[in-house]
C-alpha cells in the first residue's frame, strides 16, 4: 500500500508542479499566450522525463537504494550478511549431498 500511495503522489505531484509552472509564467509574463503556458509545461515534462531515463540508464535510483538500504540501515546489513552465511552453508551442503551421490553412483 505504501509503494502505491508513494506512486500516486509522485503522479500527482506532476499536476502540481505544472501548477506552479503556469502560476510563475503569468507572475512573471502578465500577458502570455497559451501557447507559452502549454510550450513551458510540455518542456517541463520532457525534461524531467529525459531525466528519469538517464537516472534509470546510470542506475543512480539503485545505488541511493542500495546505499540507504545497506549503509545506513546496519539492522539490515547484518540481516543481509546473516543470509549471505545461510546461503554459503546451503551451497555448501548441496556440493556435499552432490558428491557423495556421484560417489555412490559410481560404485
Amino acid at each position: 500500500m505504501k509503494l502505491r500511495q508513494t506512486r500516486g503522489s509522485s503522479y500527482f505531484q506532476i499536476l502540481v508542479n505544472l501548477g506552479v509552472i503556469t502560476a510563475n509564467i503569468k507572475l512573471f509574463v502578465p500577458d502570455a499566450g497559451l501557447a507559452m503556458y502549454v510550450g513551458f509545461g510540455v518542456g517541463w515534462i520532457i525534461v524531467t522525463t529525459v531525466l528519469g531515463y538517464l537516472d534509470e540508464f546510470y542506475g543512480i535510483w539503485k545505488a541511493e537504494l542500495a546505499y540507504g538500504s545497506g549503509a545506513v540501515n546496519p539492522f539490515f546489513q547484518n540481516m543481509s550478511d546473516k543470509l549471505d552465511k545461510i546461503d554459503e552453508k546451503l551451497t555448501r551442503a548441496e556440493n556435499l549431498v552432490e558428491i557423495q551421490n556421484n560417489e555412490f553412483n559410481d560404485k
